[in-house]
């Protein structure tokens, strides 16, 4: 960030601690992602428990839903905001630096979803880019800043949903996470926020905070909100959702290997899916869980009458390529494969294309599982021909 202000201005920036915005490994994951890998219902279910956050982050877009404060159990303030399904909570907790050489506190941001048992997680250090004008860095400067740390990051939010809002509800909506964040960020880090008063005695007027390193982290965020807001509208007469999960010691590079039907609607967030790492700070409870990478996409049929049919790479860094196939044609049954891929993403296709009857499958490499399920074969859900895809690589 490049802001030129007065010595009565403060700069805080944010480090990430976490990639991407992972999943956290709870002693109920693992049952829940089994019975999504079933297929069928149970895999309905979990992606219908996915798509109902659209009324959380459509509450969020238009204001009607705020954040609220409270204290977590050791007394630290903190802000919520519950709706429906879903609960988001965000903690500043100080630690104790008196020299700007060292993070000042860390941030930690949480989103759960009470009926899937999902819990997805950030954390960023924060820190400052000069000392005050006047007063000491210490504890009493971080509990006043603590309040607009909250209400800038809950302002991020609330401008992603709303511009997230707008571009789902259009006829053919083409969403790039990676674009979109950045344009987002950079307006919210160049933002003065008045300080006036609640830091007057540092000598302070304005704070900017940048966002711009958090990029990553909520490019995966994004696609959360944009993918229930796209099927909320419902524009298109078929939908696919796909959701991969990294559940492996493996880091894997993720990429749209072919797009032979359809067209996306909501890209991939990134082209990398980190190996299972562990929190190296408190959530919930106070534990450190390991964290699950995940990216979510979503994809549309171009007219009426047509189908949607992709060929997803996801290779393991230094180890076994794999490819997966999703075929929704426009009638008959659909396809979900999983297996080494053939010598182009084209001839994949064709090799893999033709329908098998399967709601799951899975596919075993060197050194990892690769675990796929659907929703249904063909036919409506819900009265939309909406169709989603679970891959958990293990």
């Amino acid at each position: 960030m490049n802001i030129r202000s007065g010595a009565d201005s403060l700069h805080v920036r944010y480090v990430p601690r976490t990639t991407g915005f992972p999943i956290v490994q709870t002693d109920a994951l693992a049952a829940t992602l089994d019975a999504a890998l079933e297929g069928g219902e149970t895999t309905e279910a979990f992606f219908e428990q996915l798509n109902e956050t659209a009324a959380f982050w459509a509450d969020i877009a238009d204001g009607t839903l705020s954040f609220v404060n409270g204290t977590d159990p050791h007394g630290v303030p903190v802000v919520i905001a519950s709706s429906g399904n879903v609960d988001m909570r965000m903690i500043a907790v100080g630690s104790g630096a008196t020299a700007i050489s060292t993070p000042i506190g860390t941030m930690v941001v949480e989103l759960g979803n009470r009926q899937t048992d999902i819990r997805q997680a950030m954390a960023f250090d924060i820190l400052l880019d000069e000392a005050p004008a006047q007063g000491a860095v210490g504890d009493a400067l971080f509990a006043a800043l603590r309040p607009f740390l909250y209400s800038s990051f809950a302002e991020v939010l609330k401008s992603m949903a709303a511009q997230l809002a707008v571009m789902a509800d259009t006829e053919n909506p083409s969403i790039d996470p990676q674009t979109f964040i950045v344009t987002v960020l950079s307006a919210a880090s160049q933002k003065a926020i008045g300080v006036l008063g609640s830091l007057a005695a540092w000598g302070l007027r304005n704070l900017f905070v940048d966002f711009d390193a958090l990029a990553f982290n909520l490019s995966v965020v994004a696609p959360l909100m944009a993918v229930p807001l796209v099927l909320s509208y419902l524009a298109h007469p078929m939908y696919l959702s796909v959701l991969v999960i990294n559940n492996s010691r493996l880091d894997f590079t993720l990429s749209l290997a072919a797009q032979v039907h359809g067209q996306s609607s909501v890209n991939w967030p990134a082209a990398t899916l980190p190996a299972i790492s562990r929190a190296d700070f408190p959530l919930g409870d106070g534990d450190q869980p390991a964290l699950l990478q995940t990216g979510l996409s979503q994809y549309t049929n171009t007219n009426t009458f047509s189908s949607i049919g992709i060929v997803l790479a996801t290779d393991a860094q230094g180890g076994d390529r794999s490819a997966e196939v999703v075929s929704v044609p426009w009638s008959g049954q659909n396809t979900i494969w999983a297996g080494t891929p053939s010598a182009s993403p084209d001839r994949t296709w064709s090799d893999h294309d033709a329908p098998n009857g399967q709601l799951g499958y899975v596919a075993q490499f060197a050194g990892y599982t690769v675990r796929m399920a659907t929703n249904t074969l063909q036919g409506e859900t819900r009265g939309v021909y909406w169709y989603a895809v679970l891959i958990v690589i293990s």
